[in-house]
């Protein structure tokens, strides 16, 4: 409805010009980068490769939502969620939807999605630290699908 917006983000451009008039869905052709780790990126679909990035402070002030509520934030950038998940922890969602793709490992790692060192505790401690409750979890294909809201202001 008018009252409610949804925002797809991907490199890749998906649109469909119905979406935007009937259901208040607006496709964004970027993905997600973060502001603190310059060199991890997502690992997008072949069409997204030739998209472009911005980080979750440019894509507020594009989008004029710096100052609004949102409701929910769903995010499934393949592979990015371990590198800027710090730059929209903090904002304040109400609820937040994540899809992880692999385990990053303390010593980092070779394998298809994040190789950085990290200790994956720390991402999970983080939610409880801004005051997020884990209340679904489902497996999808290679990735996991978390489901939190946040029990404070």
């Amino acid at each position: 409805n008018e009252e409610h917006e949804i925002h797809i983000f991907d490199p890749a451009n998906w649109e469909r010009k119905e979406d935007k008039e009937k259901k208040n869905i607006h496709y964004h052709a970027w993905g997600m980068k973060s502001t603190y780790d310059l060199e991890s990126k997502s690992v997008v679909w072949p069409k997204g490769r030739g998209g472009g990035f911005k980080t979750f402070e440019e894509t507020l002030d594009e989008l004029g939502h710096r100052d609004r509520t949102i409701d929910l934030f769903k995010i499934d950038c393949e592979g990015c969620e371990w590198s800027n998940y710090k730059d929209w922890i903090g904002f304040g969602f109400r609820q937040i939807l994540v899809e992880i793709h692999g385990v990053p490992q303390p010593n980092g790692g070779t394998g298809r999605w994040y190789q950085k060192p990290m200790n994956v505790t720390d991402f999970f401690q983080d939610f409880d630290d801004h005051g997020y409750a884990l209340f679904s979890t489902d497996k999808n294909g290679l990735g996991m699908e978390l489901s939190y809201v946040k029990l404070e202001n």
